[in-house]
């Protein structure tokens, strides 16, 4: 738990993008970091900048 704690608290890193995952039920009134606005194409990007395999992550999100 804590190390999620500490993970929301450190600085924004253009080469370690951050997806937040919550599973309790919570209106969020404000975001911690300012958000992305999506375009084509953008998310391939995040992931080949990130180092992590784009094929294993295609797969997941279908």
């Amino acid at each position: 738990m804590y190390n999620i704690l500490n993970l929301y608290e450190e600085d924004c890193d253009p080469k370690k993008p951050l997806v937040c995952l919550d599973e309790k039920p919570k209106q969020l009134l404000e975001d911690k970091r300012k958000s992305i606005p999506m375009k084509p194409g953008l998310l391939r990007n995040l992931i080949k900048t990130s180092g992590l395999a784009v094929e294993e992550i295609e797969a997941f999100l279908k």
